[in-house]
């Protein structure tokens, strides 16, 4: 189901004052617990290590990621953030890790942009390429526009240059203060039928930040009877394969 399903739905069944900043938060909490103990994803990594031995990881990877460390066949002690002095590479580096969740991401974008055919210049960009962008200007708001490339110009008055699909900008004369917003298009960390537990989640802060206790217990439970049958499903449909030592006396 996509966040902004969930969000669709929570708002159909229990209006609030709550904002869409404060429910995509409420999403992350479930996807990240998710993904930390649930459906944790590993990622393989072939990365140089600098002449004192340091192994530089990606961004946002903590040691504490980290489950294997290869050099060769050889695996070296996880504890370990460099490797030993005078211990380098014989062979291809590997690093294990697994990949943290990364946040639903929201930037936003409120000030004078200047658009030419299919490039639009803007003071500052928290955007990337792949994002799908709403503008909203002169009180019109456009949807679904693809963002195509970032680039960064020191020489710009305005400095960076997002270029999106041709033909899919909206008209504007000169400078003009537009809001540029990310289109929210993630989706959930589980599928049908358990991603209802995010809606169950939602209701649930809901009614605790109004001190509806009752409500708070019933959606409460419902989300953990969901997470248990998710987790249940998860274990039916892991690899299970059988193991036997060899040559062992």
């Amino acid at each position: 189901m996509y966040i902004n399903e969930v969000i669709r739905r929570v708002r159909e069944y229990y209006p609030s004052e709550y904002s869409e900043c404060e429910l995509y938060t409420w999403c992350n909490e479930v996807s990240a617990m998710l993904a930390a103990e649930d459906r944790t994803v590993y990622h393989e990594l072939h990365p140089p290590a600098a002449p004192d031995g340091t192994i530089l990881l990606p961004e946002g990877v903590r040691m504490e990621q980290v489950t294997h460390i290869y050099i060769g066949r050889r695996e070296l002690p996880r504890r370990l953030c460099a490797l030993p002095p005078g211990i380098m590479p014989q062979g291809e580096l590997t690093v294990i890790y697994e990949e943290p969740y990364r946040p639903i991401r929201m930037p936003r974008y409120q000030g004078m942009a200047e658009a030419d055919g299919d490039r639009l210049y803007i003071h500052d960009c928290e955007f990337v390429s792949g994002d799908m962008l709403i503008i909203t200007c002169g009180g019109i708001k456009t949807r679904g526009i693809p963002l195509l490339a970032v680039e960064y110009d020191p020489d710009d008055i305005r400095g960076y240059i997002l270029t999106v699909e041709d033909g899919t900008l909206p008209e504007l004369s000169g400078a003009a203060s537009v809001i540029i917003e990310r289109e929210v298009t993630d989706k959930t960390v589980c599928d049908a039928p358990y991603d209802v537990m995010y809606i169950d989640y939602l209701l649930a802060k809901i009614a605790q930040y109004q001190r509806d206790t009752a409500a708070y217990n019933t959606n409460m439970a419902a989300f953990d009877m969901s997470l248990n049958e998710y987790k249940r499903w998860l274990t039916a449909h892991m690899p299970h394969e059988k193991h036997k030592l060899k040559n062992y006396w």
